[in-house]
């Protein structure tokens, strides 16, 4: 909902609703513009001065978007709900907006009011002048006679006024002229760069082009225009030699004009472009010393009068392309934006230089002009890329080992002549073929391409024959590895003096060695790993964050993390959803344990000195409004609140918690841990009949039945670690052993998920010293090495077995991994199955949809789907079905979150296209339990074949 509201006249309120973003016919006078969203969050303009017949633009940004409140949430209720209504109902609801006031108002407290006039320096006044309190956010504009009023706290002495295109200036409020004249910035600008032919290597783009469209024809700077429209035309370029013939280079439709004067009237011009520069020469030779204009006409030349075909003949090719490896393209990007802001200098230029990326395709340019008396102008033209010969490479994003495909070489030719040309294919420099042959129209080749390297760079490159002249294009395709990724580990800790042999499959790689004389070395080791996981949900986010924070307190480590702590709290406060929670992705729908989770990271954030956007007020009452509506209520829900507001009094609610019957160990020792936070006495005597012991000695606690990853055995173990240590009088005892059930958890199945391991990291990092080295310490490894500094990392290859010897007291915590690579995975038969198929035949160009069966034997929650797709395809798509918490897609693979998954079939659908003929290899599907990745199951490696369209000739 957008909303401009007039300041002169408080009964003036337009809305535009849906996807309308232009008012018209608005009456003269300063206005404010509000963009409400259907959450509440909003984005406020400053004021606008607004002129008959004028033109005005809004610079908008995403990063301004504030955060919803209560008035905007009641005006987008208002404005919503006056839809259909009669006019007095609207004019009610006028008065009611006029009541209601957007957060960050103006300043009203007592000051110094300061009022004046912004001029320019003949006098004029400025309409729309910043007037900024410095070293405040605190401001105003200028009105239609440049005068403003503001008033100025006490701690503040200086105003800064400033407008675009003028030098800024800044006064002390006791020394503030009545009238403020501020003067043009004629600062010096670069000239424009693009080149004639409109796309080429950096090294080559050095030459000025302004464009221009027939209602602006004899304005252009730098061109001389004789003659009206409709009559016959002289055009020139100023600045050419005094001696000789200073006429230009015509280029008329792609073709040379040979004549020194041409005649044409202005109203049969499409476009016009002019060039002139040293680069100009480079192009188009010795011809164009005097410059360049390239014309386009509407209706062709042969439509033009008195203009004779044998005056136009085919440029000659530009002698910047001479060098093969300069006329290569390798940098490709679709994207190419610029937003200067610049000013015309004392002859009324303005230039600026930049470079388009290597894609040649059309590039749109939009020119906004604004004078000293606040007139505004707007043109749009285009630089249309052009050249007579080009190559162009068609390949994949990727490839697998053994795919077989044809690369795809095509040469367009843009000026209708014969010619003899050669082209070739190289692979990593190698030549591949090379051939030559007369073309006149449009070219394909095609390169069969299969291999198993790492990585492949191909190139198509095109001759001209006896003129020297280069074209084509160099892509890097990366292969990726037939197989999938397996992962085995083996840890233990050696005590006193001792040795330990442990045994390997050599065939699984080589063995990864990590050895660690302190605890906390491995726990740090644990959570830099976490900042890596390449998953961004709100849980992973507020994982992330609590990770860093902990690694900032970390004095040996070298990064400090303030920015990755920054990021995620934009991240996290963003992803608030209109319930004032968190889900699982984004904003879905609130899920208890993640909202905790992520207001404990928060606080956390909060506590160490960062400061946190939320809105605890509205997050509290709604957290209330859970707990009081619930006949069992959470108690993720009464720790959110608890950490939200300590001196909250949760009694009630708590009562009626622990009142409820259905506990299972989980329930309780939540409850518990919340009970203790609240000051109340707790004791894990009442749950000793759920504990169990380890073969090790280490103590955890279970039901057998608690469902869900977070009422696992961990979990309570790492809940019940938690309550013991935060007990007036701890069981020491206990909480070793509970320590001990921890530290085989970690190291029995690895740091399994982004959830627990930071939860396990804060239950022992505590305790650990900071001291990582110890001369009296040391381990060999097979006989062959001595280690004494800690911790210390390698890598063993052809180890079927490995025995360490350890020396001295202290413990030592020795970690051995293997990641296999499996190029023959088997299809999994267990709990989990998967199968990945297609709808039709791939052909290429026609679209299909690549259908994932995924079997379950039980109902799972928290799921992670990984759906690799054909090198040939592309994405005809890119969809978030409903029922998904989140897809990502990348250009090789699709992940698919899901929060639940009921037992029985499901099927998954992917749009694509197949581009490419050929054979693919498809890796793999796999879905996995994201907080137990240890349960997962997975489809085998299939052949699939793209083939061309039967109803479709090709060259």
């Amino acid at each position: 909902m957008t909303i401009l509201k007039m300041q002169e006249d408080p009964n003036f309120i337009l809305s535009l609703s849906g996807n309308s973003l232009q008012a018209n016919r608005l009456p003269k006078g300063t206005f404010a513009l509000y963009m409400i969203f259907e959450d509440g969050q909003y984005l406020k303009s400053r004021p606008i001065a607004l002129k008959r017949n004028g033109q005005n633009l809004l610079r908008l940004k995403v990063e301004d978007i504030k955060p919803a409140d209560e008035h905007s949430e009641a005006i987008y209720k208002m404005l919503m709900n006056s839809h259909g209504k009669s006019i007095e109902e609207k004019q009610e609801t006028i008065k009611k907006i006029n009541t209601t006031q957007l957060v960050e108002a103006q300043f009203t407290m007592e000051g110094v009011t300061i009022s004046g006039i912004v001029t320019d320096e003949v006098g004029e006044p400025i309409p729309g002048a910043n007037v900024i309190i410095k070293g405040s956010n605190i401001g105003t504009v200028t009105n239609f006679s440049g005068a403003y009023s503001i008033t100025v706290p006490a701690k503040y002495t200086e105003l800064e006024f400033s407008f675009i295109g003028y030098k800024s200036k800044t006064h002390s409020i006791f020394s503030i002229p009545s009238s403020i004249r501020l003067a043009l910035d004629e600062r010096k600008l670069e000239e424009v760069v693009v080149i004639g032919y409109g796309s080429s290597k950096k090294s080559v783009v050095t030459g000025a082009v302004s464009v221009i469209g027939p209602q602006l024809q004899g304005r252009i700077a730098g061109v001389q225009v004789n003659g009206a429209s409709g009559a016959d035309t002289i055009i020139r370029i100023r600045g050419g030699s005094s001696s000789g013939s200073n006429s230009p280079l015509f280029i008329i439709d792609g073709k040379v004009y040979t004549g020194t004067e041409l005649p044409i009237s202005s109203d049969q011009i499409a476009s016009l472009t002019t060039l002139k520069d040293p680069a100009s020469t480079a192009i188009y030779g010795s011809r164009a010393a005097h410059g360049v204009i390239i014309i386009e006409t509407k209706g062709g030349v042969n439509a033009i009068p008195g203009l004779k075909t044998e005056d136009l003949e085919s440029p000659a090719l530009p002698t910047a392309f001479s060098d093969p490896e300069s006329a290569l393209r390798s940098n490709f990007n679709d994207v190419a934006f610029w937003q200067p802001e610049l000013v015309t200098d004392q002859n009324g230029k303005a230039t600026f230089r930049h470079t388009f990326p290597d894609d040649l395709t059309k590039w749109n340019i939009h020119v906004v002009g604004l004078d000293e008396k606040m007139r505004s102008g707007m043109a749009s033209s285009s630089i249309k890329s052009f050249k007579p010969l080009m190559g162009q490479l068609q390949i994949p994003e990727f490839l697998v080992a053994e795919d077989q495909l044809k690369a795809i070489g095509q040469i367009n030719s843009l000026n209708g002549d014969t010619f003899q040309i050669k082209r070739s294919f190289s692979i990593n420099g190698k030549t591949q073929w090379e051939k030559s042959q007369k073309m006149r129209e449009d070219l394909i080749d095609s390169l069969d391409i299969s291999s198993k390297a790492d990585t492949l760079k191909i190139k198509y490159l095109v001759e001209k024959a006896g003129e020297a002249y280069f074209d084509g294009e160099e892509k890097t395709l990366r292969v990726k590895k037939l197989g999938m990724q397996e992962s085995f580990g083996q840890f233990a800790f050696l005590q006193a003096n001792e040795s330990q042999t442990f045994h390997f499959d050599v065939e699984k790689g080589p063995v990864q060695y990590a050895v660690f004389a302190n605890e906390a070395d491995l726990l740090i080791d644990a959570l830099e790993k976490t900042m890596s996981y390449p998953f961004n949900c709100n849980e992973q986010m507020a994982t992330k964050l609590m990770a860093a924070l902990t690694l900032m307190k970390w004095d040996s480590l070298q990064y400090d993390y303030k920015k990755e702590v920054k990021n995620y709290l934009q991240k996290l406060t963003k992803n608030q959803n209109s319930d004032y929670g968190w889900g699982w992705w984004g904003k879905s729908p609130t899920s208890s344990w993640v909202n905790e989770h992520v207001i404990e990271a928060l606080s956390m954030a909060e506590e160490n000195g960062f400061r946190v956007k939320w809105t605890k007020e509205k997050m509290i009452d709604q957290q209330l409004d859970l707990v009081l509506r619930r006949a069992y209520p959470k108690p993720e829900n009464l720790m959110a609140l608890h950490r939200l507001k300590p001196d909250l009094n949760l009694d009630a609610p708590l009562a009626i918690s622990s009142n409820h019957k259905r506990k299972n160990i989980y329930q309780q020792l939540k409850l518990m841990q919340v009970q203790q936070k609240l000051g109340k006495d707790v004791s894990l005597d009442s749950l000793k009949a759920y504990q169990s012991t380890t073969l090790n000695g280490g103590i955890y606690y279970t039901d057998h039945s608690s469902r869900g990853f977070y009422a696992g055995n961990l979990k309570c173990s790492l809940l019940a670690l938690e309550i013991e240590k935060n007990q007036a009088q701890p069981n020491q005892e206990l909480i070793e052993k509970l320590q001990l059930f921890i530290w085989e958890e970690s190291q029995k199945e690895g740091w399994r998920n982004t959830y627990l391991t930071i939860q396990m990291v804060q239950a022992l990092l505590d305790q650990k010293q900071k001291n990582t080295t110890n001369a009296a310490l040391s381990i060999s490894l097979n006989e062959e090495a001595n280690i004494h500094n800690f911790p210390a990392r390698g890598q063993i290859n052809n180890a079927s077995e490995i025995k360490v010897q350890k020396q001295g007291r202290l413990p030592l915590m020795v970690n051995f991994h293997q990641d296999h690579w499996n190029p023959a995975p088997i299809a999994s038969t267990g709990a989990i199955q998967l199968n990945s198929q297609f709808d039709a035949p791939l052909i290429a160009g026609l679209s299909t949809k690549m259908i994932v069966t995924v079997s379950m034997e039980k109902a799972a929650d928290f799921i992670l789907l990984t759906v690799p797709i054909p090198a040939g395809c592309t994405y005809e798509n890119k969809a978030q079905p409903l029922g998904e918490s989140h897809r990502e897609y990348y250009h090789d693979q699709v992940f698919i979150s899901l929060e639940h998954l009921e037992k029985g079939e499901h099927h998954f659908e992917i749009d694509l296209l197949p581009r490419f003929v050929g054979t693919y290899h498809l890796l793999p599907a796999k879905l996995e339990l994201m907080y137990h990745p240890q349960i997962y199951g997975n489809d085998k490696i299939k052949k699939v074949k793209i083939i061309a369209d039967p109803n479709i000739t090709t060259l």
